[in-house]
């Protein structure tokens, strides 16, 4: 008889020590389980079993409960029932969803007589190694949202019955399918599946900023960053130039007070918004002001020296943010924003 076995750490679950071993016989297609506990009784259950409540009943053989099973190549999903309570493998890392809040242990029999359980999509290489059980299959492709869908973009490789390839991913939610002899197949290892607009389901998994990789859509940072904090440094700083071109009169009234297109006056404010933003963020730009722009920016200036407000526009722009009333935010959104994301109403 060949053994495949699996060493893994020590573990405790309400105070019984586990240890796993699976064993296999090639020819036969006979896995052994072995499990060592000191419970009194230990049931094995699983598809291949119909995940019958009585299933094998595993014999104790000195300190460690044993079951042998036949079974096809394949994907399997199994538990152990010890003494009357369902548990997961305790030494298996590969799982899946048991649909009770809980998950089964899984493991995969290739058509050449090994036993997989690990994650089948992990960091690796600088990038996101992807595995599919395919062997029978004659090409096997991998697309997604990371390759425009392209179907023949990223061909997998195969080794027996499995099927990879490491893509180069960045931090965030990425949605995929496996294109398997041109049949677009999900990802039956991945729990974690969202609608693919065919009424069918593509998988998702999000790259964590740290490499960690988690079956769902949810953002890659910490909430309650800003996007542009978000951003990543690819080089030296962007050099660039922004020109503003005054064509308009300046609208003076009577009062002493200007009655101004929006945009003018949300251009002034935006200028010095992107001066505190390159000292920030260590960007350099040089803006060109025309000399009729820069006599309002004079008289803007002297009128709020004198404590004055120039027209509504300033004023709100000026408020601070918690003292803005319902109306005032009206206002400001149905008429001008700011480049500043800290003045952004979100």
């Amino acid at each position: 008889m060949g053994y495949y076995t699996i060493y893994s750490e020590d573990s405790k679950e309400d105070g019984m020590l586990f240890i796993m071993l699976i064993a296999l016989d090639v020819e036969g297609g006979l896995v052994v389980f072995n499990l060592k506990t000191d419970a009194n009784r230990v049931v094995l259950t699983g598809d291949f079993l119909n995940w019958s409540e009585k299933g094998i009943e595993m014999t104790r053989e000195g300190d460690v409960f044993r079951a042998k099973v036949k079974v096809l190549p394949g994907i399997h999903q199994y538990k152990f029932i010890v003494d009357g309570k369902w548990i997961e493998d305790p030494s298996n890392p590969l799982k899946a969803p048991d649909g009770y809040g809980g998950f089964n242990s899984v493991f995969i029999l290739t058509t050449d007589g090994q036993i997989i359980t690990e994650p089948l999509i992990k960091s690796e290489d600088g990038g996101v190694k992807f595995v599919v059980y395919a062997p029978d299959a004659r090409s096997v492709y991998l697309a997604g949202d990371f390759n425009n869908w392209d179907k023949t973009a990223t061909p997998m490789v195969r080794k027996g019955s499995l099927w990879s390839v490491v893509v180069p991913l960045t931090p965030g939610a990425h949605r995929y399918k496996f294109i398997i002899d041109g049949q677009w197949i999900e990802d039956r290892m991945n729990p974690a599946k969202v609608p693919d607009g065919y009424g069918g389901f593509n998988s998702v998994i999000t790259l964590k900023q740290d490499g960690t990789i988690v079956f769902g859509e949810e953002s890659p940072y910490p909430s309650g960053v800003p996007v542009v904090d978000k951003l990543k440094s690819e080089g030296e700083p962007v050099y660039f130039t922004i020109v503003w071109h005054q064509h308009q009169p300046l609208y003076y009234k009577e009062n002493g007070k200007y009655m101004v297109p929006w945009v003018r006056l949300h251009a002034i404010k935006d200028y010095y918004d992107m001066a505190e933003y390159a000292d920030k963020y260590n960007v350099h730009f040089v803006v060109n002001l025309t000399p009729s722009l820069l006599v309002q920016i004079e008289d803007i200036r002297d009128m709020m020296n004198r404590g004055e407000i120039p027209d509504v526009y300033m004023e709100l722009t000026m408020k601070p943010a918690d003292e803005l009333t319902d109306e005032d935010k009206r206002f400001i959104i149905s008429n001008f924003f700011s480049a500043n994301w800290d003045n952004m109403i979100r």
